[in-house]
């Protein structure tokens, strides 16, 4: 495997730093990797990068505002919502002097996609949504809940409240294992990967305001109202979904697919809600490319 190589790019407008890290050639048309709540850019490994980029796309990942080394937020004077982190994509690409791009999303990000295509059209060339549920309330996400999803949503919410800190950071990442372990639910946890990830995100991310995601995401999931607004997405759209995904129910992936007309939907036998795992994301990485050729290809036409 050739050693990934990427640039550095701090892009700064109106005192809001967004750190960013580019693979690839920049005239190759544009990929954008979007992380997920409480992630660094480096969610996406540089593997993982560095394989989009050798397929002849210019691949960028970034640091959420409030993670790694991009600025940090005073919630209380500045709360911002999911469609300033939509924006942050947009500036990213302003930074970069790209007008339009392929996002691929996770978690988190998926959301931040769908709201890219919505709110910004003219700059998106297709969507990849991994492990996200529907922006808005649709047919699907209204149906409740049946015994078994709510047993698993309660069993999460438990788990990811009783991780506790630890008094160094070697016990702190190991403090972060089961939930990663129960977060990839049938495919087998690649320890490395998920250390890796937790070391990255606790050493780059300088403040402790990261937790403004945690608010962010809870304002926006509650005010989630009945709209169609998803139709208005005209562009290819691959989502990918775990069907065992004890986080984000594989209903969402579902409704997400449901509701935009130009999509298809792999679901992942085995697959929860992470990624920490070399051949499950080689998987991942293969499906985005042969999205990203095919909605090239069909851009041409």
């Amino acid at each position: 495997l050739k050693m990934a190589k990427f640039s550095k790019k701090d892009i700064i407008i109106n005192n809001l730093k967004l750190h960013s890290e580019a693979f690839g050639k920049p005239s190759n048309p544009a990929c954008i990797l979007i992380a997920g709540k409480m992630s660094t850019a480096r969610f996406w490994t540089d593997t993982f990068c560095q394989y989009i980029a050798d397929q002849g796309f210019f691949t960028i990942r970034y640091d959420h505002r409030d993670v790694g080394e991009s600025s940090e937020i005073d919630w209380q004077n500045a709360p911002y919502a999911m469609s300033d982190l939509a924006k942050d994509a947009t500036l990213v690409m302003d930074g970069y002097g790209i007008k339009k791009a392929h996002f691929v999303g996770d978690s988190m990000g998926g959301w931040i996609c769908q709201r890219i295509g919505v709110d910004f059209p003219k700059r998106v060339l297709s969507l990849v949504i991994i492990s996200a549920g529907a922006i808005e309330i649709t047919e699907k996400s209204a149906i409740p809940f049946t015994k078994e999803e709510q047993e698993t949503l309660d069993n999460t919410l438990k788990l990811f409240n009783s991780r506790k800190n630890g008094d160094s950071l070697e016990e702190t990442v190991q403090n972060f294992l089961p939930i990663w372990r129960y977060s990839n639910a049938e495919i087998i946890l690649d320890e490395e990967m998920a250390k890796n990830f937790t070391i990255d995100f606790l050493t780059r991310t300088k403040n402790k305001n990261f937790m403004n995601h945690e608010l962010m995401m809870q304002e926006f999931l509650s005010s989630r109202k009945k709209s169609n607004s998803l139709q208005k997405i005209d562009v290819p759209t691959l989502v990918i979904h775990g069907d065992k995904d004890p986080i984000v129910l594989p209903r969402d992936g579902k409704a997400v697919a449901d509701a935009i007309s130009k999509s298809s939907l792999v679901m992942i036998k085995g697959m929860g809600h992470t990624i920490f795992n070399k051949d499950l994301e080689e998987k991942i990485a293969k499906l985005v490319i042969e999205h990203l050729k095919k909605a090239s290809k069909d851009l041409k036409h």
